[in-house]
């Protein structure tokens, strides 16, 4: 799992500029930024969390693994139609 989203980063990051364009484009980093952050102190209390209830790792990681492909299925339909036509026309 952790080469799979470590692979992806690249192609993520080239999406922002695509999408927005001057200070839209700031500002949209800048929020992908923040939630990163946020995803960052929330994912280990919520592995704490987890963990303490039944007293293993496991479920945590399958949730933060379902929120990965969640999150890939966003990107992948979430994108503008004129987008993916765009890039597919290359």
């Amino acid at each position: 799992m952790g080469a799979g989203v470590v692979a992806s980063i690249p192609a993520f990051w080239a999406l922002p500029p695509k999408l927005v364009t001057g200070a839209g484009a700031a500002g949209g980093i800048a929020l992908i930024n923040t939630l990163g952050q946020l995803g960052g102190i929330v994912s280990p209390i919520m592995v704490g969390r987890v963990r303490d209830m039944p007293s293993s790792t496991t479920p945590a990681l399958y949730v933060i693994g379902m929120m990965s492909v969640v999150c890939a299925l966003l990107v992948l339909y979430g994108l503008p139609e004129t987008l993916r036509q765009k890039d597919a026309s290359r």
